[in-house]
């Protein structure tokens, strides 16, 4: 009963269709709080020690590449959450480190909420997509919309 949703993961074996829209870039972040009470992580090997605000939308993986050198990380943490909102609050409030859309740290960090970790190591990109019923790509009206949100995300997010 939709006609196009957002979702920002691959879309799983559901029947439905997916065009890619944007690439999220993302960083990693604690709140000053946090660091007061834990050591800043100065090497992706800490980080295993930390603990993390856990987005359940995604692998509990993460992996962070320097040049041509890729270190993998096992997230662990008491909180763990569906809502990115949630899991940026709890970010905030210092209850762990996070991976963040830049697009949402980048005021929090402006603002002294957040600092960034390990800022000069890269991390994968969240993939966006629209997503809709089988059939429907060649409606003019969804394939306009999709067009604009390509747009619209390219211009907002770069």
């Amino acid at each position: 009963g939709i006609d196009l949703a957002i979702r920002g993961a691959p879309l799983a074996d559901s029947g439905l269709q997916a065009s890619k829209l944007a690439t999220l870039p993302t960083c990693l972040c604690a709140s000053p709080a946090y660091f007061q009470k834990y050591n800043r992580p100065t090497t992706p090997a800490e980080l295993s020690g930390h603990q993390w605000v856990i987005y359940k939308l995604t692998s509990g993986a993460l992996t962070l590449k320097k040049g041509s050198r890729s270190f993998s990380i096992e997230m662990k943490g008491t909180i763990s959450t569906n809502n990115a909102a949630a899991r940026t609050a709890f970010v905030e409030a210092g209850h762990g480190l996070g991976r963040i859309p830049k697009y949402d740290a980048l005021p929090k960090i402006q603002s002294g909420s957040l600092a960034l970790v390990l800022d000069d190591y890269n991390l994968s990109d969240i993939p966006i997509y629209g997503v809709f019923p089988p059939g429907t790509a060649s409606n003019k009206k969804l394939r306009l919309l999709l067009n604009f949100l390509k747009e619209y995300l390219k211009r907002e997010l770069s």
